[in-house]
């Protein structure tokens, strides 16, 4: 489904509206952007949002103001924020790692993971350029798309198996799995072992 359709049903549903209703009564958003066009209906989806829409953009966002950005999160879990802080502590280092145009795809992955958007076609877009176009670059840098993705996935699989504050359905979840099963098919095949025997092994050094 395209994110146009999925808007699409998203809006005559009813949630969007609920949802909007429940964020415009605390503040309206400062701006909402979507990846894909749309010519028709605008008025619908301004009187919805009641704030500048844009379609066509660089990224799908919603700009909230930093007063509704200060509310505090009642239903906030500190163990998901510590899980989180050392997801993004691993991002940055893995920002720093390669350099070229193999850097700049492996940027774009860390960050595309978790949300399953790991394709080649989803990284060109981001990056300004054809899938062609950056298959030949990468090419020529003596690597594929899927080397850079699967030596990225390795990396932080490693890390993040040495931190017992996160489960094997976690790590699978920031690696862009949408089941442990395939994470642990994966992890087989890039190790030999299952993700479980690595963690077990790593806690039984410490111990």
């Amino acid at each position: 489904m395209s994110c146009a359709d999925s808007f699409s049903n998203f809006s005559r549903s009813g949630s969007f509206e609920r949802c909007t209703r429940r964020q415009t009564a605390i503040s309206p958003y400062r701006r909402v952007t979507f990846t894909h066009a749309r010519n028709a209906d605008l008025r619908e989806v301004h009187r919805l949002l009641r704030c500048p829409v844009d379609f066509a953009q660089g990224v799908d966002s919603w700009v909230l103001p930093q007063r509704v950005m200060d509310l505090p999160i009642v239903s906030g879990d500190s163990q998901l924020l510590k899980i989180l802080t050392a997801h993004a502590d691993d991002l940055l280092a893995e920002r720093h790692s390669v350099t070229g145009l193999q850097g700049m795809v492996a940027n774009q992955l860390a960050s595309l993971l978790p949300a399953g958007e790991s394709r080649v076609a989803v990284v060109a877009r981001q990056l300004g350029m054809s899938q062609r176009s950056l298959t030949r670059h990468l090419a020529e840098e003596g690597t594929t798309f899927a080397e850079i993705l699967e030596q990225l996935q390795r990396r932080l699989a490693s890390r993040y198996l040495a931190d017992d504050r996160m489960s094997v359905k976690q790590t699978a979840w920031l690696l862009g799995y949408s089941e442990v099963g395939a994470f642990n098919h994966a992890y087989k095949r890039w190790t030999g072992t299952t993700p479980r025997r690595t963690r077990t092994k790593l806690c039984s050094r410490r111990t």
